[in-house]
C-alpha cells in the first residue's frame, strides 16, 4: 500500500507541475447520493434555515442507479481509492443505499459513510455494514444537546444523545 501511495502522490505532483495534464486519477471521490435532507442545518450550504446559502437543483432528488453502475466500473480504472458518500444531503435517505455500497465494495473500494446520524437504528446500521461499509462518521455539529439544537433549528436536542451513543457496538458480522 505505501508503495502505491507514495507513486500516486507522485504522478499527482506530476501533474500538478505540468498544469494540463493528469498523470494518475483521484485517490478518493465525494460522492453525493441524495439531495435530500431531514435537517436544517445551519452551515449546510444546501439545507441552512438561514437561506443566505446557494441552491441547489431540487428536480434532482437521488442519484440515479445507472451512474452509480458506471461510476463503480470506471472509478477503479483510474485507480481511484475511496468512495466517501456524503454531501449536499443525508445519504441515509437514498432508499438503495445498502446496494450502492455493495457496488462499490464489489468494485475493489473502501467505502465511507458520513451521516448526521439521526436516521440509524440498528436494522439500518446492520444493513450498511453487512453490505461491506468500511468507516461511519456520525456528524454531530455540537458538543451538547443544547449546543445541537442551536446548530439544527427545529430538531429535537433527544437526537444529540442518541446519535452520540445509540452507534456504538456495531461492527460487521
Amino acid at each position: 500500500m505505501a508503495r502505491f501511495e507514495t507513486k500516486k502522490k507522485s504522478q499527482l505532483l506530476m501533474g500538478l507541475i505540468h498544469g494540463r495534464r493528469a498523470y494518475t486519477g483521484p485517490f478518493y471521490v465525494d460522492l453525493d447520493v441524495t439531495r435530500r435532507c431531514n435537517l436544517q442545518c445551519i452551515g449546510c450550504p444546501f439545507h441552512s434555515s438561514k437561506k443566505s446559502y446557494k441552491s441547489i437543483d431540487e428536480t434532482v432528488k437521488d442519484i440515479s442507479m445507472d451512474l452509480i453502475d458506471r461510476l463503480s466500473r470506471e472509478l477503479p480504472q483510474l485507480k481511484a481509492y475511496a468512495i466517501i458518500i456524503t454531501g449536499a444531503g443525508e445519504p441515509l435517505l437514498h432508499p438503495r443505499l445498502a446496494e450502492i455500497i455493495s457496488k462499490f465494495k464489489k468494485s475493489g473500494m473502501e467505502v465511507h459513510l458520513i451521516t448526521n446520524g439521526t436516521l440509524l437504528n440498528k436494522d439500518r446500521a446492520q444493513e450498511i455494514i453487512h453490505s461491506g461499509l468500511d468507516r461511519l462518521v456520525v456528524s454531530l455539529w455540537a458538543s451538547s444537546p443544547e449546543s445541537y439544537v442551536k446548530c439544527h433549528p427545529g430538531t429535537n436536542s433527544d437526537n444529540f444523545m442518541r446519535s452520540k451513543t445509540e452507534h456504538h457496538g456495531f461492527t460487521r458480522g
